[in-house]
């Protein structure tokens, strides 16, 4: 009997001050506005962003225009091109452009070998006759991306996902299509 009690006066002293009725149920709505107000704003910053980026497609093959392409299909970056590298360097450096990709020369040509490469030693390893041999294992791709040094750590995390997962994507394409005429010469020589 004393609980019921106990709550029966705590109800009545709630009733009758407003004040504190008011601060119990308004406090922790404002606390839930000023959050939501507060995380929304980062989140924005994200969504609304248009990144300009210079490329210089010193390649000119096909590695180059995937680059392109991929890049042009995104809606927050801005794939500005530049074949000058000095110039590159230079407008990075001086905050014009907040980032910028640099393909080397000769990168397709890079990408192919070594699919070929594992295309080779994969077809040997599984006892089929290729002309697979041990050779030094070339070096990947050096594609140089410059950040302005004022850019969010995050941007830069996400510009080097995305070239990453550029790279390995048209390396798998190219695996897969050296692997089928690898196939298709062994199995219908000649």
């Amino acid at each position: 009997m004393k609980i019921v009690a106990t709550f029966y006066k705590e109800f009545l002293l709630l009733v009758r001050d407003p004040g504190g009725m008011t601060l119990l149920f308004l406090m922790p709505m404002a606390l839930v506005i000023v959050m939501a107000l507060v995380q929304d704003a980062p989140f924005r910053d994200y969504q609304e962003i248009k990144l300009d980026v210079l490329f210089a497609d010193l390649d000119n093959d096909s590695l180059g225009t995937r680059i392109k392409q991929a890049f042009r299909a995104s809606p927050n970056v801005n794939l500005v091109e530049r074949h000058d590298t000095a110039v590159v360097n230079d407008l990075v450096h001086s905050g014009q452009f907040k980032a910028a990709i640099i393909l080397p020369s000769n990168a397709s040509n890079t990408l192919r070998l070594k699919s070929k490469r594992v295309i080779s030693e994969v077809l040997f390893n599984a006892g089929l006759a290729t002309e697979f041999s041990k050779q030094a294992e070339q070096t990947g791709i050096k594609i140089t991306i410059l950040f302005d040094p004022v850019i969010k750590a995050n941007y830069k995390q996400v510009l080097s996902g995305a070239i990453e997962k550029i790279l390995t994507g048209v390396q798998a394409e190219w695996i897969l299509d050296e692997l089928q005429n690898e196939l298709n010469e062994w199995i219908y020589p000649g």
